[in-house]
């Protein structure tokens, strides 16, 4: 019995280490706050536990100061967003005085055992702009050492700081009485082989940090609700305030929010192979409709992500619904993100489902698997919008189509075309294809021309990248190194080479040259059937080899044998093999492989039948061809080719109609 007890003791010891040293944990925070409703501001205390974990010996650190993004007009987020037509007036000149937001720092003090004793660093305290020195800018600070901190050394700084929300903020802010805390307190940036990745807030840029526990006490009015990264602990009511205590091990990022209006909903997702998740669902009354799609959506991407990659990890997951009118919704936090859906987005679309498992699929592309999203955006945007198609492929197939009507800045009439599907990549496609050849995909989150190409580069071009490298190998193959990638980089910082090397590791060949043009190139895919001839084989005329004439013979009224010549071209710049199909009249068909090296390729055929159509890519490996609508040639007209077109027509006939109607 005792032997039993003690087994008993030694794996359950074993189990709880393993989980908690799951991590390599740099940097960890507890901190103890009070938001005061009526000010808009949360203050408190921070104590941060950090470790060099680089071969750097250093003496100055490096923070974010993140809601400074909001304190001014000047800032480099601002001018950037400012450069966005659809933005308006937002943080314009009539921005209410209180819906401005910003950090400050009231005391900052250092410890490190056998070292130094608590000091204040704040008099060394100095706001820098290493990416575009905008003296305005005031998202990154720095301070200075007593003496240099040597690899492998710890140290404790002790935080008393003052956040001001800002009005409707971007992934922070306020709404009546919803608040929302993302990016909202000091965070030390990530100490690197090369020096300090510590970067300024950019209108495109989210986050990167390092990982490390998480102990957050937040103090609210009594009647407000509260959801926040990690599992509650206990709850303590006093003077009409209750303090609700969070902890999380192993996450880079804590965020929160409270309410009055919230409704709960709290579910468990059960999959044999998978471990239970509490998913708890705070959402407004107004937007009541879009619950069944949060709670559809949350686990069908945890049930497919977690079985095509990695467990979820955690054992609980909180979705918070923000209004409609906010900037603070489809954003993902370690075992938290948001969901906002538009008035006027398309209701076949299944939005709901979409924004919860994309934003979910966060969970793991950023929350386990931990890119730098400043400067390698692509490794969790892109990866997302691939991994949420193929799961709402899976969950439900091809979507209704739908139009918007009336665009003008965030203003457009959305409908339904409920006849007419459409697989859901292809809208990949239309968001890409306007901006294919504007900038390179792999680039800084701030070097875009504008948030379109962002978007268009970094989700949509990475998601059709990710579809044409599944084409290219196999579902199978792309399974593994989907699977080994989440694996090998749970709780880690991968890059663009990690990716590729475990690519490469699965490919039957080296993927390089794939990735070279994709990631560093503005190259399109466009591959096209520029003609086809065919002319009746005839026998031979003139001169024979002794010198004979032969004269020419009638041509045949049937003739069975042709000559043929079919010319397909590279119409894009991006040079990858393509499949090549001829179909002959017979019945017969021809199937090549051109490897896309040239401006075009002949093919002669001589003896066959005359050649019927030529379709380049059949089987739509690739999927970032720009221009599907060249792929396919016929060598006379067809009446079905007319009957297309004529459907094409009535089909945007039907919109206008239905436009009419609308406004009738």
């Amino acid at each position: 019995m005792i032997k039993r007890v003690l087994l008993i003791l030694i794996v359950f010891t074993t189990v709880t280490l393993a989980q908690e040293t799951a991590c390599e944990k740099i940097a960890s925070y507890r901190m103890n706050v009070e938001l005061d409703v009526a000010a808009k501001t949360i203050t408190g205390t921070q104590e941060l536990q950090w470790r060099n974990n680089s071969p750097l010996a250093v003496k100055e650190i490096f923070f974010h100061a993140y809601l400074n993004a909001f304190k001014n007009n000047r800032s480099t987020f601002l001018q950037q967003a400012g450069a966005e037509p659809a933005w308006g007036n937002f943080f314009g000149p009539d921005w209410p005085q209180d819906g401005w937001g910003y950090l400050e720092i009231d005391a900052l003090e250092a410890t490190q055992v056998n070292k130094f004793n608590k000091t204040s660093i704040l008099p060394t305290f100095k706001y820098v702009q290493p990416d575009d020195q905008n003296p305005h800018d005031q998202t990154v600070f720095r301070v200075e050492l007593p003496t240099p901190v040597n690899p492998g050394e710890a140290l404790v700084f002790n935080i008393h700081f003052t956040a001001k929300l800002p009005f409707k903020g971007i992934r922070a802010g306020f709404v009546d009485d919803l608040f929302f805390a993302g990016q909202w307190f000091p965070k030390i940036g990530v100490l690197q082989e090369n020096g300090w990745n510590c970067h300024q807030y950019h209108r495109n840029s989210e986050f990167f940090a390092d990982f490390g526990d998480y102990d957050v006490s937040i103090t609210v009015p009594e009647n407000y609700i509260i959801g926040a990264t990690g599992i509650l602990q206990d709850s303590t009511i006093s003077d009409g305030k209750i303090t609700r205590r969070f902890v999380q091990s192993c996450v880079h990022d804590f965020a929160w929010t409270a309410s009055p209006d919230f409704k709960v909903i709290t579910r468990t997702f059960k999959h044999a192979n998978l471990p239970e998740v509490k998913i708890r669902l705070l959402y407004l009354p107004e937007n009541e409709q879009n619950v069944s799609g949060y709670l559809e959506g949350t686990e069908a991407a945890l049930q497919h992500f977690g079985t095509w990659y990695t467990p979820y990890p955690y054992p609980q997951l909180t979705v918070v619904d923000v209004p409609g009118d906010s900037r603070l919704g489809s954003m993902e936090y370690p075992t938290l993100f948001t969901v906002k859906i538009d008035y006027n987005s398309i209701p076949g679309l299944r939005a709901p489902a979409w924004t919860a498992i994309h934003e979910c699929g966060h969970q793991f592309w950023y929350g386990l698997v931990a890119n730098n999203e400043f400067e390698e955006a692509w490794l969790d945007e892109a990866l997302v919008v691939y991994s949420t198609i193929r799961c709402m492929n899976a969950v439900y197939g091809d979507l209704q189509s739908g139009k918007t009507y009336l665009e003008h800045g965030n203003f457009s009439v959305p409908f339904t075309l409920r006849k007419v599907k459409m697989n859901t990549a292809f809208r990949a496609m239309e968001s890409y294809r306007p901006w294919a050849q504007w900038d390179v995909m792999d680039n800084d989150s701030w070097a875009f021309l504008n948030n379109k190409s962002y978007r268009a580069q970094q989700y949509y071009k990475g998601a059709l990248m990710l579809f044409t490298l599944e084409n290219i190998l196999g579902e199978e193959v792309m399974s593994r190194i989907m699977s080994s990638f989440a694996n090998r980089f749970t709780f880690k910082h991968p890059t663009t080479a990690d990716f590729i090397n475990t690519v490469n590791e699965f490919a039957s060949q080296p993927m390089n040259r794939f990735f070279e043009q994709a990631l560093h190139s503005t190259a399109v895919v466009d591959y096209a059937v520029k003609s086809i001839t065919s002319e009746p084989e005839t026998g031979l005329y003139g001169l024979d080899e002794q010198g004979n004439y032969i004269a020419p013979v009638e041509k045949e009224k049937n003739p069975q044998r042709f000559n043929s010549k079919v010319i397909v071209e590279r119409a894009g710049d991006y040079v990858i093999p393509v499949d090549v199909q001829i179909n002959f009249a017979n019945g017969e068909t021809s199937k090549e492989v051109w490897d896309g090296e040239g401006k075009w390729k002949k093919y002669t055929f001589s003896g066959k039948a005359a050649v019927l159509s030529v379709i380049i890519d059949p089987e739509r490996k690739l999927a970032l061809d720009v221009n599907y609508t060249n792929n396919t040639l016929y060598a006379e007209a067809k009446p079905f080719a007319a009957r297309r077109w004529a459907t094409t027509w009535l089909f945007w006939l039907q919109h206008l109609l239905e436009l009419a109607a609308f406004f009738a």
